[in-house]
């Protein structure tokens, strides 16, 4: 998969956020309901909505998460389905997680380092990387 690196502050608009966690020292990942596989929380950015915004949304909603802090890490891209799709992924620092909600994610984990059956891995060991 071929994965191309910008500046955070490149002027195209993205479209996911994801946000690469650490909760006590270890990542933070999640299950969807009905997958088997293992992903970095985040997802699509609402109509009107800022990449942080949806970010710290996001994590919330598929953590728990109520007290963090994220910074942008890094912008990239990939293609899927023929489509270019833009990504922000944050680097956050939970300090307080409550219940989680009940959304789409069926399960959280936490990982010394990404496990073997993640959702993504080719994007995701390369935005690691980086």
């Amino acid at each position: 998969m071929n994965i191309e690196f910008y500046e955070v502050s490149d002027s195209n608009k993205p479209d996911i956020v994801v946000i690469y966690a650490k909760y006590k020292d270890k990542f933070v990942m999640c299950r969807h309901k009905g997958r088997k596989t293992w992903e970095i929380p985040g997802g699509h950015i609402e109509e009107g909505e800022l990449p942080e915004l949806a970010a710290k949304r996001e994590l919330y909603e598929e953590t728990g998460a109520t007290e963090f802090s994220i910074v942008p890490e890094c912008k990239y891209s990939f293609e899927i389905n023929g489509k270019k799709v833009f990504s922000v992924m944050y680097k956050g620092t939970i300090t307080k997680m409550e219940k989680l909600p009940d959304f789409e994610i069926e399960e959280i984990a936490f990982f010394d380092k990404l496990p073997k059956n993640v959702t993504y891995p080719e994007i995701y060991e390369k935005i690691l990387k980086k």
